[in-house]
């Protein structure tokens, strides 16, 4: 399944900011006739103060969250937090989301108090 797979980034579909803590919503768009498995996730080297807020239980946020993409036509919402532990400077998250069909979206989320 995807998450065996490693998470590589690819061309950057999209590009966010943030300052101090805050949140950042991230559209997708599918382009599959049928519900299609994914996976959001952040590379390795994403710092910990980004998390991705989990639809059904969104106070315990998380570093990946699974799913099913809509059909196309019916965009699917991502919200990355940023709860940076006092004062950060400028840093910078990438978060792929891999469809198992083989689509992918990656993302750079770019962070300062």
């Amino acid at each position: 399944g995807l998450e065996r797979e490693e998470c590589r980034a690819g061309a950057v579909d999209g590009e966010f900011w943030v300052r101090g803590s805050g949140l950042v919503s991230i559209l997708l768009h599918p382009d599959s006739m049928v519900s299609e498995p994914f996976l959001a996730r952040f590379t390795p080297d994403s710092p910990a103060p980004f998390t991705l807020a989990q639809p059904d239980s969104p106070s315990r946020p998380a570093r990946s969250l699974g799913g099913v993409l809509p059909r196309r036509g019916t965009p699917q919402e991502l919200v990355v937090r940023f709860e940076p532990d006092g004062m950060v400077a400028d840093t910078v998250a990438t978060l792929v989301v891999d469809a198992e069909d083989g689509r992918k979206w990656t993302f750079r989320i770019n962070a300062s108090t």
